[in-house]
């Protein structure tokens, strides 16, 4: 695996890392067992309307949840199908009735069960933002029922990794951008109104061509800071979720214990639980047995997924201009979605999704806070998720700009026993919450994202001690005690510091030349953070080229706290790193036939050696650097 160098500036706020859609769907269609065939089979015989049977002008009525949990009918009046609306499927175009949906078709509807003479045809799921009436799209069950088939407890084939995961040099996203969620709406289609009986006559007030999408899908949120809360519509943006804030029950009321899981109840899909509750909402469009079918469209279109699944409960409906939505909040968890395709979305009962806890411990001037979250687990989102942990727990200190500095800690722990354990110093005048949680986002996504092998996240423990102050220094200068050093002594350089708004300082650092150094002139660098990951850069540039596992929980590992002061006496020394071992010190003709020789980036050059390295904790965060020449002379010659 290439780890491009870039990736060591992870400390820097330049550093930029994609957030990779995903690439390959399993088209697979794994059926469930022939007794389940033969159910659907004999449903569609039964309490099925195939979609040649459905004209224009027919009436029934739909199912779905509008207040609590008790399922409610809704008139529904067909106006025509919309044949290969996408590829090998049709949309059912139909006008909806109720007193809830006086300004248009419901986001969290997706899902509702349409039936004529009792019979199911299938989901609303598509609209149009700003509509004047309820005019819906309806996605055929038969389409759905492929779905439910599909469903099943077995173990999905690994994902193949994404390529080109890491930033190039001169890239320039922004990690904001790299954590949002994949879109949907590329699913939106445009129709020619003329084209469908009894649309283009609908008070007048539908042009020649008009485009319909998936129902928004309400992301509702509670525990959550209103500034997280922003952050989270930011990495939204496009999708086809709606973040609303929301609570774990109606005002007043005690929170609800259980709920029914059937045809037109409300459907969770939890990202999270705990300190912050985050769960997609939408509804049941048909239960058999331990599976269920829901949405009528796709929830992210993964193909094969594992999303916690549970019961749900509608506490209003929140009236929208652009459309209105369902607020309502996860029950309990009570299953795993494992098809999110094009016509729906499968879920299986009694199966749980995988998930890691999240502990979040924050000591602050005048409190001490812990939260604790359970976070779904799943190589895109879960980033997001630990992102949204992290921001809105550091923004819960009601401060959202000004001075701060934080001294952090944090420990990923994999179900394989490995780990990454980092710590950090940040101090900063404008937005804490970003500089501080960022590290350990980028951390687990690499991690999530590996191309070695799977991995199982188990915990994830970010302890951070924060105070109300501005704690940055700048390196202004340095200076040698001596001008010539004899092997064995110890060079002492004094270190200038200048402060913001305060005198003044500086501090000694000594690094004790080794007894069998050679006489000559070797540069000292003193540097800060950055620096010393530059310095580790420009000495072997393959020091991101990572050939397994253990190698990347090693580099994963190494880390430069911005409070530590970095003194490296360093030397030109030629080399050579294999894979992942350095051969310092090569002779010039043996270095010259293995660099010919390096096939696939696998071997890369070592420019020169550190002979000794010293670090000076600080309480500030450091910037800077300074560099000195060190002449060294067994007999004390200038």
């Amino acid at each position: 695996m290439f780890l491009n160098s870039t990736y060591f500036k992870i400390r820097e706020r330049t550093l930029k890392i994609r957030f990779i859609p995903l690439m390959f769907v399993f088209l697979a269609l794994i059926l469930s067992g022939a007794n389940a065939a033969k159910d659907v089979s004999a449903a569609s015989a039964k309490e099925i309307m195939p979609i040649s049977e459905i004209k224009p002008g027919m009436k029934g009525y739909g199912l779905s949840v509008f207040k609590g949990t008790d399922v409610e009918r809704f008139d529904v009046e067909i106006l025509g199908v919309m044949h290969n609306a996408f590829a090998e499927m049709d949309l059912i175009l139909a006008r909806l009735s109720s007193p809830y949906l006086k300004s248009g078709v419901i986001a969290g509807m997706s899902g509702s069960p349409v039936f004529i003479d009792g019979r199911m045809i299938g989901a609303v799921s598509y609209g149009w933002s700003f509509s004047m009436e309820p005019i819906a799209g309806i996605t055929p069950i038969e389409k759905m029922l492929e779905v439910y088939e599909m469903t099943n407890d077995k173990e999905h084939p690994d994902e193949i990794p994404p390529i080109g995961d890491f930033p190039q040099k001169g890239e320039s996203k922004s990690s904001d951008d790299n954590l949002r969620l994949l879109p949907v709406k590329s699913q939106s289609i445009k129709i020619q109104t003329g084209s469908v009986p009894g649309l283009k006559d609908i008070n007048n007030q539908i042009p020649e061509s008009i485009t319909m999408e998936p129902l928004n899908t309400p992301l509702v949120i509670s525990g959550c800071s209103p500034s997280a809360l922003n952050r989270l519509n930011h990495h939204l943006r496009d999708t086809n979720f709606i973040a609303v804030m929301g609570g774990g029950a109606p005002a007043g009321g005690a929170p609800i214990k259980d709920a029914p899981v059937e045809n037109g109840s409300p459907l969770a899909l939890s990202f999270m639980s705990g300190s912050m509750n985050m769960a997609a909402i939408g509804t049941v469009t048909y239960r058999k047995g331990d599976k269920l079918v829901a949405f009528g469209h796709p929830f992210v279109e993964f193909g094969n997924a594992d999303v916690p699944m549970g019961s749900g409960s509608i506490f209003t409906i929140v009236s929208g201009y652009a459309r209105s939505f369902k607020m309502g909040a996860m029950v309990k968890e009570v299953g795993c979605i494992r098809q999110d395709r094009t016509p729906g979305i499968g879920g299986i009962f009694g199966m749980n999704a995988p998930s890691f806890d999240i502990d979040v411990n924050l000591k602050m001037a005048h409190s001490t806070k812990k939260f604790h979250y359970k976070a779904w687990e799943n190589r895109l989102i879960s980033p997001m998720i630990l992102d949204m942990a992290l921001y809105s727990s550091i923004m819960d200190n009601d401060k959202q700009v000004g001075a701060s500095t934080a001294k952090i800690h944090y420990v990923i722990n994999l179900a394989d026993g490995s780990k990454i354990e980092r710590w950090d110093f940040v101090s900063t005048d404008m937005f804490l919450a970003y500089d501080i949680s960022m590290p350990a986002v980028l951390d687990l996504r690499t991690l999530l994202n590996n191309q070695f092998k799977k991995v199982d996240v188990t915990r994830i423990q970010f302890d951070a001690e924060i105070s109300d102050q501005f704690r940055v220094v700048q390196i202004e200068s340095a200076r040698l005690n001596k001008d010539v050093y004899k092997p064995g002594e110890k060079v002492q350089a004094k270190v200038f510091f200048s402060t913001y708004r305060q005198p003044h300082f500086s501090r000694t650092v000594e690094i004790e030349l080794p007894e069998n150094i050679r006489d000559g002139t070797y540069n000292l660098e003193i540097v800060d953070s950055r620096g010393r990951t530059r310095l580790e850069i420009a000495r072997s540039p393959g020091i991101g080229n990572v050939f397994t596992f253990e190698g990347l929980i090693k580099i994963l590992n190494i880390g430069f706290p911005q409070n530590n002061l970095y003194a490296l006496l360093t030397e030109r020394e030629m080399g050579l790193k294999l894979m992942e071992a350095e051969m310092p010190g090569m002779p010039q003709n043996i270095l010259a036939i293995t660099q010919s020789a390096a096939v696939a980036n696998q071997a890369t050059p070592i420019n020169f050696s550190f002979i000794r390295e010293k670090k000076l904790e600080t309480e500030f965060q450091i910037n800077g650097r300074a560099a000195l020449r060190v002449k060294v002379d067994h007999l004390g010659r200038r």
